[in-house]
């Protein structure tokens, strides 16, 4: 489905879906934000854990590449605009990469 339409639909299909459900998010990167931020000691504890010291030290690092992926989904216009032909600068650290896949296979 992604391949076929544009960043610009998806954000369409959001707005209209969010338009009639005034608690979402404006965008699908906000309503994510949203919930890490409710959730983030759980996942920064989780991530801490399940590391064991390869990724993360300690929380304080989770933490920091848990508040990199969220600024990331905060710009989600920007980061995944696929009408522009400027390429975006890789906007997460390596340990925000591994924050992101941490958090897409464990949530």
């Amino acid at each position: 489905w992604v391949k076929k339409n544009s960043v610009a639909k998806a954000g369409e299909i959001w707005s209209e879906y969010c338009s009639q459900r005034p608690w979402l998010a404006p965008t699908p990167g906000g309503e994510v934000s949203l919930f890490m931020i409710r959730h983030r000691e759980m996942i920064v504890d989780a991530a801490v854990a399940a590391s064991l010291g390869d990724c993360f030290d300690d929380e304080n690092t989770a933490d920091e590449a848990l508040r990199e992926v969220i600024q990331v989904l905060l710009e989600w216009d920007v980061y995944f605009d696929q009408s522009s032909e400027e390429e975006t600068a890789q906007p997460l650290s390596e340990s925000g990469l591994r924050m992101a896949l941490f958090a897409a296979e464990e949530m």
